[in-house]
């Protein structure tokens, strides 16, 4: 719960994204023997990418506000600086590893599903 909160106000949809992530990579598993599987494959890989965007937002959303609030600070902590640059990249770790795991899952479904379609 406090990886979210660190991740501000886009913790929530990064958290929704990965459920949903979760559940085509499921769903693609269960239907890759099928033809109509191809679409959520490739959906797959999609909202990894989309992950990956929000992530960049985030951090980029984080480092402004930060930089905002340095600015405005008459004086500043070396150590809370550098907690909050280090925080500014839990979105964009969170949304990278959405994207690597969304195309792992893709190359290993579109793997199988083709060589499903070739026997």
């Amino acid at each position: 719960m406090q990886f979210i909160k660190m991740s501000g106000m886009f913790g929530v949809p990064l958290l929704i994204l990965t459920v949903v992530i979760a559940g085509l990579i499921i769903r693609g598993a269960m239907t890759v023997k099928k033809k109509s599987a191809e679409g959520t494959v490739f959906s797959i890989l999609f909202w990894g990418f989309v992950a990956a965007v929000l992530g960049f937002l985030g951090q980029c959303s984080g480092l402004y506000n930060g930089l905002t609030a340095i600015s405005k600070a008459s004086e500043i902590n070396p150590r809370i600086v550098q907690q909050g640059l280090a925080e500014s990249f839990s979105t964009t770790l969170w949304g990278g590893t959405l994207l690597l795991i969304s195309g792992v899952a893709w190359f290993v479904l579109r793997s199988v599903g083709g060589r499903v379609a070739r026997s």
